[in-house]
């Protein structure tokens, strides 16, 4: 049974239900309820649970690529100097907010990987182990927020006894930025929209609650009318689904909300 067949069933069962609907909603110059604007009504319902649910897949997708960029992301501090030296600067390394760990390379271990390069192994060994530094290779945890303001922690670094140089793949830290940037901007839309359709939401059920009378409607009809939302909305959610990868269960509970509210508003216009 297709979306469409299962909107004509609904709204025929509403009909059964409420026979004078249309003489009704004449009366109070809404015009008819016809099966095409039940039709209009499922398409705009299953566009704006797409663009929900778009945003909500984006904004996972974003938030995993960043986290990956930072797991990825690396610095490699080069220092000169004896053991109690390179032990400060690795001392000061960890204490960073943000950094998981901070692994020792020593120069003998880089003499060695230069040794076996195919490349260059003679120059390699005539350059000798004086001239190079010791490194420390800086890894992250998630959302470190030392990167945030890298510059500074980087000059704070460059201040230590016996750091030449800190370095990082710059494409990298864009990449951050830019995943960062687009997982804030998806949960600000998408918290938005939340939040306006919970005060939406509120607005309606206080108009019900102050209205002169509280009359609920008969449980078949009310399942008919929220089904008349939920549906399309679940529609919307396979299809963004389809679209996009993994959308949260949680999503089609937007459905039941939506169709509970247009429920107490018709009341409302009926009261």
């Amino acid at each position: 049974m297709t979306i469409i067949e299962s909107v004509e069933r609904l709204y025929i069962k509403k009909r059964e239900l409420n026979p004078n609907m249309g003489k009704i909603n004449k009366e109070r110059g809404h015009g008819s309820f016809e099966p095409g604007k039940i039709l209009l009504q499922s398409l705009l319902i299953i566009g704006l649970e797409v663009l929900f649910g778009g945003i909500w897949a984006l904004k996972d997708l974003s938030y995993i690529e960043w986290q990956s960029e930072v797991q990825n992301f690396q610095w490699l501090v080069l220092v000169k100097g004896d053991v109690v030296t390179v032990d400060e600067v690795g001392r000061f390394l960890t204490g960073i907010n943000g950094v998981k760990e901070a692994q020792l390379i020593s120069k003998e271990q880089i003499l060695d990987r230069l040794q076996k390069e195919e490349l260059w192994p003679e120059d390699a060994g005539k350059a000798g182990i004086d001239f190079l530094p010791h490194t420390w290779l800086v890894t992250w945890k998630e959302n470190p927020s030392a990167l945030e303001d890298q510059k500074s922690t980087i000059e704070d670094i460059k201040n230590l006894s016996g750091v030449i140089d800190v370095a990082f793949d710059s494409r990298g830290q864009e990449r951050i930025r830019g995943w960062r940037q687009f997982w804030l901007t998806s949960r600000l839309i998408m918290g938005a929209l939340i939040v306006l359709t919970i005060l939406i939401f509120g607005l309606i059920v206080g108009k019900w609650l102050v209205s002169s009378r509280l009359k609920l409607p008969p449980w078949k009809k009310a399942v008919t009318d929220i089904g008349l939302v939920f549906i399309p909305w679940a529609a919307g959610y396979f299809l963004s689904a389809l679209l996009f990868g993994f959308v949260p269960v949680i999503v089609l509970v937007g459905g039941l909300v939506i169709g509970v509210g247009q429920l107490i508003w018709a009341q409302t216009r009926l009261s």
